[in-house]
């Protein structure tokens, strides 16, 4: 495909996503469900690239460069700047969306992992694991503002109580942290599970759930009380954990065991476990499909694949689940109920953080 004709196409797709948003809804027909005019972020932390992907027509649209292993990717809420965690680097990428490029770059403390950004598009929080901090960013002025003394080796990170409060799980003693952000300090501990990393919490709400890595389970967590109330097994090792908006699925990649659980959060109990280790039918990326005729239809070619699931994205009703590979360096479309994986996308190496294209403000 000419150069100049898939530039062309790149800026209308991102236009698109600018303009009216992608949908993260599950719209069903009369075969399964799809994420309709879905276009996704991928960190790509392998060859320190984030991977831009049209899910609906399994195409890898660009790779942009960025910082030195990248781990997390938030987008702001105009749709149009889109922050990666250099976890090598110890500094945040700022990506202009339309341009497709890095525009520069901000320092915070040492191997920062996940983020969490204001509702409002002010300030950001990153979990700093290399010297159990996080950071707070003034997003205006591309500036470090505060940094706060949390647990040992912070990974993962979330917003609550209007945004005047973060939940941060502490990898490294099997902890979450409570931080009050107005006074910059830690105000209370929970023990959780084994190696806790990702924790999640839908918006408006007070229950927050966290992936133990070690012990193979999840943990909720009442965010008013400061406690731990539960605890939910899962398969093993699951790292990355998604929400639906209104707070009632959760999808969790179960790492080692090559399986995806889907939670029903209000019982809080799991509904589902599916195996994604199987034979899957990988769509080769868009700079692949340009040397061939049928550019505009991604060739499915089957792959024997073990895969390891990292990260997790829902749909915004919960019945799909999107998810990065490991092993096989695919972005990954599955049903939630049934357990069928509708799309697998070639990204780049040892994809892990993903993010949806939003609605600008």
């Amino acid at each position: 495909m000419n150069a100049k004709i898939r530039v062309t196409m790149l800026a209308t797709a991102v236009a698109a996503a600018a303009a009216i948003g992608s949908s993260t809804t599950a719209v069903a027909g009369s075969g399964p469900a799809v994420l309709k005019n879905a276009i996704v972020l991928i960190t790509n932390w392998g060859d320190d690239t984030v991977s831009v992907v049209d899910l609906d027509s399994g195409h890898q649209l660009s790779e942009i460069k960025v910082g030195a292993k990248p781990y997390d990717v938030k987008l702001d809420p105009t749709g149009r700047t889109a922050y990666v965690s250099n976890s090598a680097a110890s500094d945040i990428s700022v990506i202009d969306v339309q341009a497709m490029l890095e525009s520069h770059r901000i320092p915070v403390g040492f191997s920062p992992r996940d983020m969490a950004m204001s509702r409002d598009g002010r300030f950001m929080v990153v979990a700093n694991s290399g010297d159990a901090t996080v950071s707070m960013i003034d997003l205006k002025t591309s500036k470090q503002t505060r940094t706060i003394k949390v647990g040992a080796i912070p990974y993962g990170t979330q917003l609550y109580a209007d945004d005047k409060r973060a939940v941060i799980t502490n990898w490294g003693e099997n902890t979450v942290s409570f931080v009050d952000l107005d006074s910059g300090k830690e105000v209370a501990k929970t023990a959780v599970g084994v190696l806790p990393y990702t924790v999640a919490v839908a918006p408006g709400q007070s229950v927050a759930y966290v992936t133990n890595f070690g012990s193979a389970s999840v943990s909720r967590v009442d965010l008013k009380s400061m406690s731990t109330t539960g605890t939910l097994a899962v398969g093993k090792a699951p790292w990355g954990l998604g929400i639906s908006r209104d707070g009632k699925v959760l999808g969790v990649a179960n790492f080692s065991s090559h399986e995806l659980s889907t939670i029903d959060a209000v019982a809080f109990k799991e509904t589902a476990r599916h195996y994604v280790g199987g034979t899957l039918k990988v769509a080769a990326s868009d700079k692949a499909a340009a040397t061939r005729n049928d550019a505009t239809t991604p060739r499915q070619d089957p792959q024997q694949t073990a895969a390891r699931s990292k990260n997790v994205a829902m749909s915004e009703d919960g019945r799909l689940i999107v998810w990065t590979d490991l092993a096989n360096n695919t972005v990954n479309v599955t049903d939630a109920a049934s357990g069928e994986t509708l799309r697998s996308i070639k990204v780049g190496k040892a994809p892990y953080g993903i993010t949806f294209l939003r609605k600008p403000a």
